[in-house]
């Protein structure tokens, strides 16, 4: 039995344990589940049935401000030629070669990529 197979059957259980002992208080207590959650896959149950149960997929968010690949390629780049300046002097010379970018985004690029730090990009070059 999967992990996920456990979790729906034991919601299973808990809902079956509250129709038995018509005592949805009590049910919440033993098994340590709020009544808020009680509710909730109560309401799934019932419209979905047991397959309700189960946990949802979650998708991938989209991030729409995200850094293409390119610019990222750009400010590698450029931290190995200059690795002791920061975001914000970054983004004015990228700027001047015609890379808009700010500061914040150059420095959330740096963080993902583990260099935001002067020493660790010194280390990157």
């Amino acid at each position: 039995m999967t992990k996920e197979e456990r979790i729906t059957s034991f919601k299973y259980s808990v809902l079956q344990h509250a129709k038995e002992h018509k005592n949805i208080t009590d049910t919440c207590q033993l098994f340590h589940i709020s009544r808020t959650i009680y509710y909730a896959w109560l309401k799934r149950f019932i419209k979905f049935g047991y397959l309700g149960l189960a946990d949802k997929v979650k998708r991938e968010p989209k991030m729409p401000n995200k850094i293409k690949p390119d610019k990222e390629r750009i400010i590698l780049n450029y931290i190995i030629d200059y690795p002791t300046h920061g975001p914000k002097r970054i983004a004015n010379e990228l700027g001047q070669q015609g890379v808009t970018i700010s500061d914040t985004g150059v420095y959330n690029v740096l963080k993902r990529k583990g260099s935001n730090r002067r020493l660790t990009r010194l280390f990157f070059a």
